[in-house]
C-alpha cells in the first residue's frame, strides 16, 4: 500500500505525511526545507515536486514507529499549513514545519513571553511569580521554555489564571527536561500546552535550547526578560523577538547583581522597563 493513502487512512493529513517523510526519512532539515518554502512562495505542492514527493512512496517503519508514538501517548501533530497552526508563528524567518502539541489546544488569544535567568534571585523569583499569575488572571497566556528559574516560577503561577501556559521544548515531549519540573509538565498539560518542533522522546540537544527559543518569542506579541547575564540565553529570546517585531520589555535589577547586568543592558537599548503588568499591557491597549 503506498504510504499516502496508508497514513490518510490512519487520520494524518497528507501534507504532514509528506512533511515528515522529507523530515524523518529524507533528513532534509528545516533551515533548507524554509529556503525552498520561501523560493517557491510558501506553495507546498511545489515545494513537495521539487522534493520528489508529488509521486508515490512506499510505506516505511519509521514513519510507522512515529505515528504509533502519536497515537499511543495522545500527542497531536501541527504543519504550517493547518488552520490551527498558531498565526504569529506561521510568518517567523525560520518556520517550523511541524510542530507536536500536548495539552489543550493553542488559541489565538494574547500571549506574553516571560523568560530568563535558570538562577535568579528572590527578588526575580518574586517577580517572575507575580507577572505570571497577573497574566494569566487578565486572560493572558504565558509562554515560556520549561527551564529551572525564570521560566518554571512565571509558568506555575500562570497555570491559576485562564491564561495558562505555554511551554516550549529543546526536547521532544515526553522527555522530561529538567528532572526538577516533572510537577509542572503535567500541570501545563492540564491547564495548557506542551509544543516541540522535535521528534517524541527526543532527547535534549545544546543547540536546540538555542533554536527553540525562537518559538517562544515567534509564538508571543511580546518577550519580558527578568534576570539575564549579560550573555544569558534569555537574550537570545530577546534578540530573536526584536527580529520578529515583538515587544521586548525588561525588569530592571540590582546594579551590583551580574544576572542583572542582561536586563539593565536591554533597557538601555530601548526595552521598555516593566513595573507591573500595566507596563505590558498598555503598550499593546490591551483590555
Amino acid at each position: 500500500m503506498y504510504i499516502w493513502v496508508y497514513y490518510v487512512a490512519m487520520g494524518i493529513s497528507p501534507v504532514t505525511i509528506k512533511l515528515m517523510h522529507l523530515l524523518y526519512i529524507q533528513g532534509i532539515n528545516s533551515g533548507f526545507f524554509n529556503k525552498v518554502f520561501r523560493q517557491y512562495g510558501r506553495d507546498m505542492s511545489r515545494v513537495f515536486s521539487y522534493f520528489g514527493l508529488d509521486r508515490k512512496v512506499e510505506k516505511c517503519s519509521r514513519l510507522d514507529r512515529i505515528i504509533y508514538q502519536l497515537k499511543r501517548d495522545n500527542l497531536r501533530v501541527l504543519n504550517l499549513t493547518d488552520r490551527q497552526y498558531p498565526e504569529l508563528l506561521k510568518n517567523i524567518a525560520l518556520v517550523p514545519p511541524l510542530l507536536f502539541l500536548k495539552g489543550r489546544p493553542i488559541t489565538d488569544n494574547f500571549k506574553i513571553a516571560v523568560v530568563g535567568t535558570r538562577k535568579p534571585s528572590d527578588y526575580g523569583k518574586k517577580v517572575a511569580a507575580n507577572l505570571g499569575r497577573q497574566l494569566s488572571r487578565a486572560g493572558i497566556t504565558v509562554v515560556s521554555g520549561m527551564a529551572k528559574g525564570i521560566d518554571g516560577c512565571a509558568q506555575q503561577a500562570s497555570l491559576a489564571g485562564k491564561g495558562g501556559s505555554i511551554g516550549v521544548l529543546g526536547n521532544g515531549i515526553g522527555y522530561t527536561y529538567p528532572r526538577s519540573n516533572f510537577r509542572l509538565f503535567g500541570e501545563i498539560v492540564e491547564n495548557g500546552c506542551l509544543v516541540s518542533e522535535y521528534l517524541p522522546l527526543s532527547k535534549p540537544r545544546k543547540k536546540n535550547f538555542v533554536y527553540r527559543n525562537r518559538i517562544i518569542s515567534g509564538l508571543a506579541n511580546g518577550v519580558v526578560v527578568i534576570e539575564s547575564a549579560e550573555k544569558g540565553g534569555a537574550l537570545i529570546t530577546a534578540n530573536f523577538a526584536a527580529e520578529q517585531g515583538r515587544e521586548v520589555f525588561a525588569v530592571p535589577g540590582n546594579i551590583y547583581s551580574r544576572t542583572s547586568r542582561g536586563t539593565n543592558n536591554l533597557i538601555q537599548k530601548g526595552a521598555k522597563l516593566v513595573s507591573s503588568i500595566d507596563s505590558i499591557v498598555e503598550e499593546f491597549n490591551y483590555i
